[in-house]
């Protein structure tokens, strides 16, 4: 079996994986009209005070269908940081 790449193939995004350093807020996916949030809130995080920034991997799960593009859209819509390490995502490659 030949793996080769998946450019021009028909693919689905499955997961999205986004290495943050000391980050805040920010929104993932494959569509901007159906995007989800990145670094969310604690639930141990106190609610008189604003969150700490956070460092590691998060995950989304975009809804999206198979398509050839398969591309990725993050933004921060905040004034808030967000410094992205990396960019690992999970994708189902079609026939």
């Amino acid at each position: 079996m030949r793996a080769g790449t998946v450019q021009g193939k028909v693919k689905r995004i499955r997961r999205i994986t986004v290495r943050v350093l000391n980050g805040m807020g920010g929104k993932a996916g494959t569509n901007e009209a159906l995007m989800e949030d990145l670094i969310r809130r604690d639930q141990a995080d106190p609610m008189d005070a604003s969150p700490p920034p956070r460092s590691g991997d998060f995950d989304v799960f975009p809804a999206s269908d198979y398509e050839t593009d398969g591309q990725i859209t993050i933004v921060q819509d905040e004034p808030l940081p967000l410094d992205i390490l990396c960019v690992m995502p999970r994708v189902a490659v079609g026939k």
